[in-house]
């Protein structure tokens, strides 16, 4: 009986869920994806059965990195009852343990929501093969108001500059001197700045314009998770 035959059923999903989650996306998922994934609404509890694997020697995790996590495929094989020394791993890994190559990175500018470059940060670098040609920049979301399209306060969103949206778009906006995140809906006449969050006890109204009084700033393309 291996390491993995004797996790409870439920660390067993998880940590296949981990694998699966790598294999398909080259870097492993957020605290929150794997909450979704398995029906977990604590992050708290996530954390706890993460801590559980990394104890079984089943995977291993970076805290200072997020979505640094390796799953140790040896273990899934083998009967240890110790960890295996480093080298007699083969790891689906969520991240680089080797440098990028300058030619596959872009240097990404880090603009604040006064439009400034960020003295502080950046420029960040960004796998090029996820973007295209476009001019991207990042900025940094300011609060949980688009929570249910998983982005949290903290998170750094991947923009691309652009004046126009789709429908369903999330959009990096201006109106007058306040600049947000919203999900854009074009109507007629009107456009419908939407939030995206389950907040009963303070509920954000939708923000309704005429077309020509928002100006879009660019469409959120990705974003970085932070722990």
């Amino acid at each position: 009986m291996t390491n993995y035959d004797m996790l409870p059923s439920h660390l067993q999903a998880i940590l296949l869920f981990i694998q699966q989650y790598i294999e398909d996306n080259g870097y492993a998922p957020s605290v929150r994806e794997i909450g979704k994934a398995r029906n977990i609404s604590s992050s708290s509890t996530v954390h706890g059965y993460l801590k559980r694997l990394e104890e079984s020697g089943l995977l291993r995790r970076d805290a200072a990195k997020p979505r640094a996590m390796v799953v140790q495929m040896d273990s899934l094989e083998k009967l240890s009852g110790d960890k295996l020394p480093e080298d007699s791993f083969e790891p689906s890994i969520g991240h680089s343990e080797k440098p990028f190559l300058d030619d596959t990175l872009k240097k990404l500018p880090f603009v604040d929501f006064d439009g400034k470059a960020g003295a502080d940060e950046g420029p960040w670098l960004i796998p090029a093969a996820r973007l295209d040609e476009s001019d991207y920049f990042l900025t940094r979301m300011p609060d949980d108001t688009m929570h249910n399209r998983q982005l949290s306060a903290g998170d750094l969103l991947i923009i691309r500059r652009q004046n126009s949206a789709n429908n369903s778009d999330i959009i990096l906006g201006r109106l007058g001197s306040e600049t947000f995140v919203r999900t854009y809906s074009k109507g007629l006449r009107q456009v419908r700045l939407q939030a995206e969050h389950d907040d009963s006890q303070d509920p954000i109204e939708a923000i309704t314009v005429n077309a020509d009084e928002l100006e879009i700033l660019g469409k959120v393309v990705g974003f970085i998770h932070m722990l």
